[in-house]
């Protein structure tokens, strides 16, 4: 192995480590962490604090996956041949994850003005579709179409 590949391997793990510590954290946030603190009043303090924290970690990831995911799609698109299915699937994959970044940036803006649910059915639908359980469950898309991506490189390769 050259330099490029062992520099390439620590951008993809580095990748990898930006979204496990986003997603992971964030199923042991809203399904251990929030119904704790829910049961508990005299937590609340404690509990904002805790999501003040796990925003500094969501940061963090956000940045490093944006920056390790573009050398790793420069890298890919320009080294090896590719294939249609692998163009799509990255662009979706792409897009859900920029989606995913404006809901948490939407987010923080709702909390930051205290924002007030609403409960008329337009008002549920849009709390459904930018809703922090929404963002979780497109970080697992987004996790399940990088393994699409895999499998269509190594399908290529064969």
């Amino acid at each position: 192995m050259e330099i490029l590949d062992w520099i390439l391997l620590v951008i993809r793990w580095a990748h990898a480590l930006g979204a496990v510590a986003w997603i992971g954290g964030s199923i042991f946030y809203m399904f251990v962490i929030r119904p704790v603190f829910a049961n508990f009043e005299d937590l609340e303090k404690v509990g904002r604090s805790v999501a003040t924290e796990f925003q500094s970690i969501v940061k963090t990831a956000i940045a490093i996956l944006i920056i390790t995911g573009i050398i790793l799609t420069a890298s890919r698109l320009t080294v090896e041949p590719i294939s249609t299915v692998y163009v799509v699937v990255l662009i979706t994959k792409v897009s859900v994850a920029i989606y995913m970044f404006y809901l948490v940036w939407l987010l923080k803006r709702r909390q930051l003005r205290n924002y007030p649910p609403s409960y008329g059915m337009g008002q549920k639908l849009k709390t459904v579709t930018t809703s922090s359980y929404t963002v979780l469950f497109l970080g697992v898309l987004v996790f399940g179409l990088a393994d699409v991506l895999t499998m269509v490189v190594e399908s290529n390769l064969r």
